[in-house]
């Protein structure tokens, strides 16, 4: 079957050199843009996706996104900082709706001769329309302490600024990939700031304080030291930050998998064969798997993943649309070209559609495989082959869904071409490829749970009423 591929916005401030241009310009100053540059990129990035996008318009208007891709042009006829206009480009290609698809500037920050600059020195996450400090390494603001303000600006307000440069095809999903925004707005709105002032609440209090800037490099380095050193405070506010795990809960009487992302397929398999074979040898009543923050990568570990749970035949969607592209033939070389794309994309000519049905495959015979009822939680950051691990439960009736619907739609884009903008170093990510699920869908819908249930607001209340839930309707059945 072949993959689609997610992609996971806090990638991008993770601090990981990109090959950019240079234009020799020294640590810890902020680089500024000519306008053929910046005209020349914003064109090259609007041909390079019109070039592999199978339907770039697919969740919004083609007159929109042009009105701001000219809108770009016209703001860009000055030198510019590097700030401004990744933001001014973030905005052009957030008009696509599309979660898959986007340009961001902060690996260019992130470089290493950029490393000086200065900016946003803690980690936030965002919960609904509420942001929580992440990982880092200040104790007097620990992880989970909830945000109000940032030099005057409301988290509210900060959130509203930030969205329109945020790509995504429903409002809960802009929601979760809303930080990667908040951190670029801040270092273009407070360029180099030496200091910020933050209120927090802790407890019933709003507390006001002074917090210093601090550098990219430094900054990315803490949160990965902290992140490291501190697992079970992240845990406790966020869930693990491992890619899956296995626990028992209710004594043991219920299997709970925490399948986090959709990475490494061979680790994967390992986790299966061992989380099944200690099923096997101490059996439980159900088993839970959690795909609520799992942002996708490799579909293929769900076909795993359902091999050890249904007998039932199944597929994750119903046919994918491929556009042919001579750019990508180019750049992948024809072996990989024909992995990606098939061996018939590749004789056919630029620009053509290819359109390929899936049908429904039983899984093959395994020792191992759970019988019991088998319950899947789901949400607003279920994203791309997670969604897919949701849809395929829906479809086939594999399990009960229980939460959220999901953030992606299921008629979606995926398989990522990614780069860098030749003069500006604008990182980019571009799908080529179009899903659609085995039973018709309304464009926009997401996969709806048999079972609602709202999302807590915070992630300090230590209440998950969709786990609770299901262990409460599992209780229930095993009285």
């Amino acid at each position: 079957m072949p993959t689609r591929r997610s992609f996971c916005f806090s990638v991008l401030s993770s601090g990981a050199a990109l090959l950019v241009p240079t234009y020799g310009v020294a640590s810890g100053v902020i680089p500024t843009y000519e306008p053929t540059d910046m005209q020349y990129d914003l064109s090259w990035l609007r041909q390079t996706l019109l070039g592999v996008g199978v339907d770039p318009f697919a969740y919004s208007s083609r007159d929109e996104f042009e009105g701001a891709f000219a809108n770009a042009l016209a703001e860009s006829k000055k030198p510019t900082d590097a700030f401004s206009f990744g933001l001014r480009a973030m905005r052009v290609f957030a008009t696509l709706n599309d979660g898959h698809c986007g340009v961001n500037f902060l690996p260019t920050i992130s470089a290493t001769r950029h490393a000086g600059l200065l900016g946003f020195p803690l980690d936030f996450v965002v919960r609904g329309e509420r942001m929580f400090v992440g990982a880092q390494g200040d104790p007097r603001f620990p992880t989970g302490t909830e945000y109000i303000s940032i030099n005057g600006i409301s988290v509210a307000d900060l959130i509203r600024r930030c969205l329109p440069y945020v790509g995504a095809q429903t409002h809960a999903l802009r929601l979760t990939f809303v930080n990667i925004a908040i951190l670029s707005y801040l270092y273009a709105t407070f360029p180099a700031a030496p200091s910020f002032e933050v209120a927090f609440k802790i407890g019933d209090s709003i507390v006001e304080t002074t917090v210093a800037a601090t550098t990219f490099a430094v900054r990315s380095a803490a949160q990965a030291r902290f992140a490291a050193a501190s697992e079970a405070a992240m845990s406790q506010a966020f869930g693990s930050f491992q890619p899956y795990s296995f626990s028992r809960l209710n004594g043991g009487r219920v299997g709970y998998i925490d399948y986090r992302s959709c990475e490494d397929e061979e680790r994967f398999k390992s986790f299966l064969q061992s989380t099944f074979s200690a099923i096997k040898e101490q059996p439980v009543d159900a088993v839970i798997v959690d795909i609520r923050h799992n942002g996708g990568g490799d579909d293929e570990l769900n076909v795993d993943l359902w091999d050890y749970l249904t007998d039932k035949p199944f597929t994750m969607y119903g046919s994918m649309v491929v556009k042919v592209s001579d750019l990508l033939k180019t750049h992948y070389g024809k072996v990989k070209y024909q992995q990606i794309y098939t061996d018939k994309a590749w004789d056919m000519p630029d620009g053509s559609l290819l359109k390929i049905p899936f049908s429904p495959q039983p899984p093959p015979l395994n020792p191992l495989r759970f019988n019991g009822p088998v319950y899947v939680l789901v949400g607003t950051a279920t994203f791309s082959s997670a969604m897919e691990c949701a849809l395929a439960a829906k479809d086939f009736h594999l399990a009960t869904l229980v939460g959220q619907e999901t953030g992606e739609p299921v008629n979606s884009s995926g398989e990522l071409y990614t780069g860098v903008s030749p003069r500006t170093g604008l990182s980019f990510h571009f799908p080529t490829k179009f899903f659609y699920g085995y039973l018709p869908r309304p464009m926009g819908q997401g996969v709806i749970p048999d079972v609602a249930i709202p999302e807590p607001s915070t992630v300090t209340s230590g209440v998950d009423p969709v786990l609770t839930w299901a262990m409460n309707h599992i209780h229930g059945e095993n009285a």
